[in-house]
Order: C-alpha cells, then structure tokens, then sequence
C-alpha cells in the first residue's frame, strides 16, 4: 500500500478531523467513507429522479383509464336508455320481466 499527502486548508482539515473523531475512524478511513457516501447520495438522486419519472406516468395512465372507463359507462348508459325506450326490440323473455327494472336501476 502506498501513502500520498495533499493540500487542504485548515477549516477543511479541522472539519474533517471531527467527522473522523466522531465516529472513531481514521483521517483517511473518512476521507472513504465520504467518497462512498457521495457516490450512494449520487445513486440515490438519480433513483428518486427516476421514481419522478415513474410516478409522472403512472399518473398519466391512469388519467387515460379514468377516461375510458367514463366513456364506455357513459356508452352503456345511453344504451340502456335507449332500450327502455324500444320494447319492441327486446326479446320476448325480456318484456315485462320484472328482473330487468332491477337490474336497471343497479347500473
């Protein structure tokens, strides 16, 4: 293993040094674990960008579906309407079957 020294200024190195003292570590055991703690910040800040990302269309989809279940429960709406209209179009097992009000009223 081979050692170098660097140049940083004072406040810097002061900072440091209580860093490492806090959690019992080395000056260059800190100067590590920062470097890994940078690196997972980094991680973290693309994944919550991507999660953005994530959360923007999902939002999206369901905006869309919430649009097309409107839709067609607008669609079957009018149609039962139009059938209680027309009783001449429905099936004979289908007039005056008290079954049909029912299910009527629960769409």
């Amino acid at each position: 293993m081979s050692y170098t020294t660097i140049k940083i200024t004072k406040e810097i190195k002061d900072d440091l040094e209580r860093y490492a003292k806090a959690r019992s570590l080395s000056l260059a055991a800190a100067v590590e674990r920062l470097l890994e703690e940078a690196e997972l910040r980094e991680e973290l800040r693309e994944i919550k960008e991507l999660l953005r990302e994530q959360n923007a269309l999902l939002e999206m989809i369901l905006k869309e579906i919430r649009k097309k279940n409107t839709v067609v429960l607008k669609e079957e709406k009018r149609e039962l309407y139009i059938s209680r209209e027309s009783d001449e179009e429905l099936p004979s097992f289908l007039k005056d079957n008290p079954w049909v009000q029912v299910l009527q009223r629960r769409a």
